[in-house]
């Protein structure tokens, strides 16, 4: 059936149009100031930038009553991957947007999709290159830097076989293409390289440009602020850092020895797992169950970073390391600021370890439900700024945005507790052995998890994750001695009491 577009235009709402109306209307330059767009008369709002190509209304078909997966009457709830969710001693890619299916109901879709026809959830733009020449001129000056050289020195075995009066002014022109060609072609393409990075890293819209957070990144957090929890219209929740800090006489946020900011978690209760209705849902998420967090304790308001633990173990197993750029030229920042990845749980018990003794404060990885307490910070929802798919960019690096590689900490959005990168990065370890049936006989408080088990509890999304797999109550396992690429942690500091 046909889809009816509406538009807000001067506070006012216009429709219903076609699909062909309405991009005719935007070519045409006539709704230029549209930001809205709802599909259907009961949609969801949703930023006009997000529907340029699919206005086509046979490319985006919807059911009659929604066409929103959060309406009142979403699509019929795909069957999970597996009894338990998904495997734990395989590492699964988290939805690698080659394999051309939704993540959430497993429809085929088109590669540079952003929304599945069948089910209707986001996935946002799809990665494009926005300067292929560029990044053309970058590829063929790099080459040019190998060509120059091994032509020169050709040219100088040529030159000292040839039977020339006076050669040497030839070798010496030779040898200075020879060191001052690549030197210059290497520079350049590097120039480009660090214009491309600034814009990309700035190329935000001007509202989430106009302030830092306390990291002193620009993701748009007021200072000194947090935010609401739960997404816009969310009703406040009953969670005050502040006043547990007041009450125990601790600072709200701590810096400890190697620079690394901890913010104080209070204690709380809430509902661990996730509903049966929760869209993307796996078995092992449930059932849904109160877990109330007895003891306050701080906890990295960032993954443990590739300088920090560096500076802890002494290497950087990292896969995605900062450039030092040209020969020093371009300098890289201090502190190399990506998360560490490809560390095992071993090695994160290690540093906590190397940390407590060099700080004298006992440091160790938060167990699985400090870690999804933390992470809501107060809400119930899919993610800890509400249910809505579409704005997990503004909050995490995942498959759509990462560029296919961790992105400095501290970028994006922090929740209620002022945490970072919770959705998103790179994935994190726990203390806890994982186990898909555990929830079933949880303790109620402060749980520890498994006594046993093949497998530990990583938790959150990651660079390469799909929206389903960066959700809050989203759970599985790797063996301790385990590493990957999108795999890190965060750690926690016990408050002495």
């Amino acid at each position: 059936m046909p889809k009816e577009f509406y538009y807000q235009l001067a506070d006012q709402v216009v429709g219903p149009v076609s699909g062909g109306e309405l991009r005719q209307k935007a070519a045409e330059g006539t709704i230029a100031s549209v930001t809205l767009v709802r599909v259907g008369a009961e949609g969801d709002w949703i930023p006009a930038s997000r529907l340029k190509g699919l206005f086509d209304e046979h490319e985006m078909p919807v059911a009659a009553a929604s066409s929103h997966p959060r309406q009142a009457s979403p699509p019929p709830k795909p069957e999970p991957l597996a009894p338990d969710g998904p495997p734990t001693a395989v590492k699964p890619r988290h939805g690698n947007s080659r394999l051309g299916t939704c993540p959430d109901c497993g429809h085929a879709i088109s590669r540079s999709a952003m929304s599945c026809p069948e089910c209707g959830c986001w996935f946002g733009a799809p990665k494009t290159n926005e300067y292929p020449v560029l990044q053309f001129i970058v590829g063929l000056c790099r080459s040019l830097a190998v060509a120059v050289p091994i032509a020169c020195v050709i040219g100088l075995i040529a030159v000292a076989h040839a039977e020339l009066p006076n050669p040497a002014e030839l070798v010496v022109s030779l040898i200075v293409y020879a060191l001052v060609v690549p030197l210059a072609l290497l520079g350049y393409a590097e120039l480009i390289n660090l214009l491309l990075r600034l814009e990309q890293n700035t190329n935000k819209p001007r509202a989430t440009r106009a302030v830092e957070c306390a990291t002193g990144h620009d993701c748009g957090a007021e200072p000194g602020a947090l935010p609401t929890a739960g997404g816009a219209g969310a009703e406040p929740q009953p969670i005050s850092p502040e006043a547990a800090a007041e009450a125990l006489g601790a600072p709200v946020e701590i810096t400890n020895s190697i620079g690394m900011k901890l913010t104080l978690i209070p204690p709380d209760e809430f509902l661990m797992g996730s509903p049966e209705s929760e869209q993307g849902r796996y078995d092992n998420e449930g059932p849904q169950h109160l877990v109330r967090i007895t003891r306050p304790f701080y906890m990295g308001l960032c993954q443990v970073t590739q300088g920090q633990y560096e500076r802890v173990m002494g290497n950087n197993p990292a896969h995605f390391k900062e450039s030092a750029g040209f020969f020093g030229l371009f300098a890289r920042p201090a502190e190399p600021t990506r998360p560490v990845e490809r560390v095992s749980w071993n090695d994160a018990i290690e540093f906590c370890r190397r940390l407590s003794e060099q700080s004298g404060q006992v440091y160790r990885l938060p167990t699985e439900a400090e870690w999804e307490y933390a992470c809501r910070a107060g809400t119930a929802t899919g993610y800890y700024f509400g249910d809505e798919a579409h704005r997990l960019a503004e909050y995490a690096w995942f498959t759509n945005n990462s560029n296919s590689q961790t992105q400095p900490v501290g970028r994006k959005k922090p929740n209620a507790f002022g945490l970072f990168d919770m959705h998103g990065n790179v994935c994190e370890w726990c203390a806890d052995w994982c186990d898909p049936a555990y929830y079933q006989e949880q303790p109620t408080s402060d749980p520890l998890g498994p006594t046993s088990g093949a497998d530990r509890v990583v938790r959150g999304g990651s660079w390469a994750a799909w929206v389903r797999t960066c959700r809050s109550a989203y759970r599985q396992g790797y063996p301790p001695g385990f590493r990957d690429d999108d795999l890190g942690f965060r750690v926690v500091q016990v408050l002495v009491e």
